[in-house]
């Protein structure tokens, strides 16, 4: 199966966020987990937020 871009709403809220990373997780229970991480915050006092995805698209 081939998809193209996916656009996201995690997140949304956040004053700022910026796309760092994505890591695949499966719980114990066999649950699929996309996780998404984001630069948050303003420039010079920036956090990280850690969002996921459980459902399939």
């Amino acid at each position: 199966m081939t998809q193209g871009p996916v656009l996201t709403k995690a997140g949304s809220t956040l004053h700022h966020r910026e796309p760092e990373g994505l890591a695949i997780y499966r719980t114990n229970a066999g649950e699929a987990r996309l996780f998404i991480g984001f630069a948050t915050g303003v420039e010079g006092d920036r956090r990280s937020s850690i969002f996921y995805k459980n459902a399939l698209v």
